[in-house]
């Protein structure tokens, strides 16, 4: 047996600080990465088998399965490591509990509406699992991980099925929890999806009923051990109707819905994990999950093994993005779309009984046909390794992304940037013959790297930002270069002055000002030195998050003028102003494509909020996350417009992720997590500040993906902004 590693440090490097889970082939860990000043969970192949082939092999497919699990309900791996004679996968350490834990604690049954806000996460990244034909296999609350700041990780993909390899090492073996098992996987008969509903069933059983549907007491179960009356319950009995036992929760819809998931013929229940959320959401009028299936054929699968650094998966344009968003049209299963998109009719209903038992029980309804309903399909290559050609960092703790100078676009970038430098080179001798021609009427030359421009900004703006910073007790506004020295204060009223963004020109400063700590706020611009500060909008509402439009005439902001938030445009010249979304829901945080064609915000149209974008006329509203997250705001544009920066997941726990906006696909931007939120992209697209840290003592962080380093540049400040 292998020996407690707690209190331990391998390689000089992984602390091993605490034992937190133990499986049958692996023990788990809290560790610390010295070099990265960051917990992980390290999950340790078992010396007692590391020398079995079939374990080692076992252990190593895992790490290639995690590989391909890139979504926000999935713990994420990172790498696999062979030091001092352990192998372990390094992966997201969760500080919280297990689903199994917290209803053990809690001792009752969960409302529908209670158990539905565990079953969205999970349904999504089990349908996300099942688009990369990976079958989960063992679904139970012990696998159900819950932070402290409530978001819910499905993990241990490690006993998953690979549809596509036929050479699975678990051919022929029941893997998995006897309690959670479905019967054809309890037989060692083909495991497909089908298995996951299955084991969804159970986990719906237990959360509304208190109890699970087989545990090895009814008379009529053979096996002369618990495990195999269990195994003969799930195979060859029908399970006592949940009703029975809370009937004050699980009504006859409620009922049907759990039944349904756990019919004994695998091809009778529901067609996709997210069916059966919202089959279940449908019992009570909640909204469904918003996130679609993809069919489960090999051929529509893009290979994992094309490593794409982090940097074009962000950065490239829309054919970067098909290198895994495109499938050949040919090999479309039916009911897809050719194109970026792959979209199935979306069925979320009880399917029809089968033969055996479940006819006999009532109240199961004919299947309803709902409208297509389009996603994005997502294959994303795996994860680049945070601990392969680790870069420098300062006063950080935020991994970015690398840079692959083998990749063609790095070689085009790093041309553009010669041949901008070779300009503005000529440009300042061009300007010196001009300055020192000896034409008296001249102004003489400032001694000052940044040349004063009209309303104070500066020619040097690439070093430049602005932000929102704490003044005793108030926000004011702030600019400081981009190393953060020269910190000066542009406002000093009584007020607080908030979220500021520059103009095209770097001439003004928009941002919103308001009285107190809540407001209402109006719109104010001033000249980027902070002098004639004027205010723009007037009424009693609560108007907030201004952005310009790329020719510098007109603004976007957020009013709450009809009760709700709306984006509205106003034109700086006529003084007129027009409600843009005009909806009933909360539309926010706008941003201006640098093309000018269309705004992206954030909107709560589907419960939570959600990144949206919408054509400046007002057409065109399109949910771009599509419920992939709990919680996606505060969108910012890629300089070229090719993609969109957001921040995702809850207050206290977020990270920055991009996507593109036509053509899904998104991409976590740090390895590390470090509360990362607020994003702003500078104009030449190479470098990127944000927040991160403490929720009411930010610090900001400036990231340049040219060298892969990551600094502090101000301390306390809020929602920066670069000069352009």
């Amino acid at each position: 047996m292998m020996s407690n590693l707690t209190g331990t440090t391998l390689g000089g490097r992984y602390r091993f600080e605490a034992l937190i889970g133990e499986g049958t082939f692996a023990r788990v860990y809290r560790v610390y990465d010295l070099k990265r000043g960051v917990d992980l969970a390290a999950k340790v192949l078992r010396s007692d088998v590391s020398h079995e082939r079939t374990f080692v092999e076992r252990f190593r497919r895992e790490a290639q399965v995690l590989a391909r699990l890139q979504h926000p309900h999935i713990v994420r791996y990172y790498d696999v490591a062979e030091v001092d004679g352990a192998v372990f996968i390094l992966m997201d350490y969760i500080d919280g509990t297990t689903l199994h834990s917290h209803l053990y604690h809690l001792n009752r049954p969960l409302s529908v509406r209670e158990t539905l806000q565990f079953l969205r996460p999970i349904s999504t990244a089990l349908t996300f699992a099942h688009g990369e034909n990976i079958i989960h296999r063992d679904i139970k609350p012990g696998n159900i991980l819950l932070s402290k700041s409530g978001l819910v990780y499905v993990t241990d993909f490690g006993i998953a099925h690979l549809l596509d390899d036929a050479g699975t090492l678990t051919q022929g073996m029941s893997i998995g929890t006897p309690l959670y098992m479905a019967p054809e996987q309890i037989m060692g008969k083909t495991i497909t999806l089908a298995t996951d509903i299955y084991a969804m069933g159970v986990l719906l059983y237990r959360m509304l009923t208190g109890e699970v549907p087989f545990a090895g007491k009814n008379p009529q179960a053979q096996g002369a051990t618990a495990a195999e009356r269990v195994a003969y319950e799930h195979v060859n009995l029908p399970p006592t109707r949940p009703s029975q036992l809370n009937p004050s929760v699980v009504t006859q819809a409620v009922e049907d819905v759990i039944l349904a998931c756990l019919r004994k013929d695998p091809l009778t229940r529901f067609p996709s994990a997210v069916a059966v959320h919202d089959a279940l959401a449908e019992t009570i009028g909640a909204p469904p999950a918003g996130v679609e299936p993809v069919e489960l054929d090999p051929r529509t699968i893009a290979p994992p093994d094309v490593k794409l650094p982090e940097w074009s998966r962000v950065m490239g344009k829309v054919d970067a993005a098909s290198q895994f968003n495109t499938l050949d049209p040919s090999q479309q299963p039916p009911g897809t779309m050719t194109g970026s998109k792959q979209t199935m009719v979306h069925q979320p209903q009880v399917p029809p009984a089968p033969g055996g038992y479940q006819q006999t029980q009532p109240g199961i309804p004919p299947a309803k046909s709902t409208q297509p309903h389009m996603q994005p399909v997502q294959v994303p290559p795996p994860y680049v390794s945070p601990y392969e050609s680790a870069p420098s960092y300062a006063e950080s703790e935020v991994a970015p992304a690398g840079l692959d100078t083998s990749q063609p676009w790095f070689w085009v970038v790093v041309g553009l940037g010669a041949i901008f430098v070779i300009a503005i080179c000529l440009g300042a001798i061009i300007l010196g013959f001009g300055l020192f021609s000896g034409d008296e009427d001249k102004p003489t030359p400032t001694q000052s790297s940044n040349a004063v421009l009209p309303g104070g900004g500066t020619a040097n703006r690439d070093r430049v930002f602005i932000y929102a910073g704490l003044s005793g007790t108030n926000l004011d506004i702030y600019r400081a270069n981009i190393d953060g020295t020269g910190v000066t204060r542009l406002t000093t009223t009584t007020t607080n002055e908030s979220a500021p963004k520059f103009s095209p020109d770097g001439s003004q400063i928009a941002y919103h000002a308001y009285e107190g700590t809540t407001g209402p706020a109006d719109i104010w611009i001033m000249s980027a030195n902070g002098t004639n500060q004027r205010r723009i909008t007037t009424t009693a509402s609560d108007e907030r998050n201004v952005t310009w439009s790329p020719d510098g005439t007109k603004i976007a902001y957020q009013s709450n003028a009809t009760g709700r938030y709306d984006i509205y445009l106003y034109d700086l010249t006529s003084g007129e102003s027009t409600n843009l979304t005009k909806s009933n829901f909360n539309d926010m945080a706008p941003a201006w494509s640098p093309d000018g064609v269309r705004i992206a915000f954030q909107s709560d149209q589907n419960g939570g909020y959600e990144i949206f974008i919408i054509n400046t006329d007002g057409t065109g509203r399109t949910d771009v996350t599509e419920g992939l997250w709990e919680e996606a705001i505060n969108p910012d544009w890629v300089f070229d417009a090719s993609r969109l920066v957001f921040t995702a997941g809850s207050e206290g726990d977020y990270q920055l992720y991009a996507i593109n906006p036509d053509a899904g696909g998104f991409q976590e931007l740090f390895a590390l997590k470090n509360n990362n939120r607020f994003a702003a992209w500078s104009t030449v697209g190479v470098k990127m500040l944000f927040m991160g840290g403490a929720t009411n003592n930010p610090d900001i962080f400036l990231t340049d993906f040219t060298t892969g380093r990551t600094t502090k540049v101000v301390s306390n400040g809020f929602f920066p902004d670069w000069s352009p």
